[in-house]
């Protein structure tokens, strides 16, 4: 149970971070 909430919120900061290096890109 723990491990799937990890997962999730890992997830959501990888995706965090890309966007944020999409933005930085343009």
């Amino acid at each position: 149970k723990n491990i799937c909430r990890c997962t999730g919120y890992i997830n959501i900061i990888n995706a965090i971070k890309t966007s944020a290096e999409l933005l930085k890109g343009k």
